[in-house]
This record gives structure tokens, sequence and C-alpha cells, in this order.
């Protein structure tokens, strides 16, 4: 079957998350692709929303993913946004741990923490919040210094 789209992660497999994206393999992906009607997405080292459209223009890909720079800023996808206020930040955070909690009967509440993580960083007071919320072994416990800190 023919796709609709193909995601490109510039980097090989041995390099894990090691070195750089190579944007020029994608922009190549993207001409050889040319005309076949499957969109390109390119992903890989991109650390703000201006640097994803910039990518974007250089290589051609019809859009682009980011990973990692969203765990620690989901406001990224935010044009107009460099980053939200502490207060706001823990508030989607309660928001999101309310939904883990409703929808994921079966995950690891540890998978959760790491995404977490992202949500506590460069403020005053952060690392002592983190170090709180890792040692956190339930939901209720999270919920509980995140109310403390608010």
């Amino acid at each position: 079957a023919k796709p609709a789209a193909i995601a490109i992660h510039g980097r090989s497999a041995k390099q894990n998350y090691g070195g750089e994206a190579d944007w020029a393999a994608i922009k190549e992906a993207v001409e050889l692709a040319r005309g076949t009607g499957v969109l390109i997405i390119g992903n890989g080292d991109i650390k703000s929303y201006e640097e994803g459209v910039l990518r974007a223009k250089e290589s051609g890909c019809d859009g682009v993913m980011m990973g990692r720079v969203a765990l620690k800023n989901p406001w990224v996808f935010n044009p107009k946004k460099k980053e939200a206020p502490i207060k706001n930040r823990l508030n989607i955070l309660a928001y999101h741990l309310k939904i883990f909690k409703k929808e994921n009967k079966n995950q690891s509440f540890s998978y959760f923490k790491k995404y977490a993580a992202g949500y506590v960083s460069d403020f005053p007071g952060s690392k002592e919040i983190r170090i709180k919320m890792m040692e956190a072994e339930t939901v209720a416990e999270m919920e509980k210094i995140i109310k403390s800190f608010l």
C-alpha cells in the first residue's frame, strides 16, 4: 500500500541519541519522494518552533516532528510563547496527571514520572520539587506535591 506519509529521523540506529541529525539526508529523501504524493516529515534535533519552521523550509519536507524538546517544553509548538509561567506548567502537569490516572490503569506510575520532570525545570525551587516528585510512589503523592508548591 502507498503510505500517506513517511517520517524520517535524520540519525542512524547506531547513532541512537548521539551525534547530529543529518538534515541533508532528509532533504535528499524529500527530493526522491517528490511527485509521489507521499508526505515527508523530518525529525531530529529541533529545539524550537522557529527551528522547526526553518528546517522544513531548508529541507522542503512537508512537516517536522519534535520529540525530546516537547517533554521539557510542551509549549514549543506555540510560536507566541517561549515558555509558560511556572503556575501554568504545574497546573497542566496536574491535569496530565489526572488524565494518566484515568486512562492508564495498566501503565506504571514510573512511566509517567519521567515525563513529569520536564515540567519542573529552570525555575527557583525546581530541583527540590523534581526530587520530591521522583520520590513519589503514587499519583496521590505527586498530586499533593504539586498542590503544595502551587
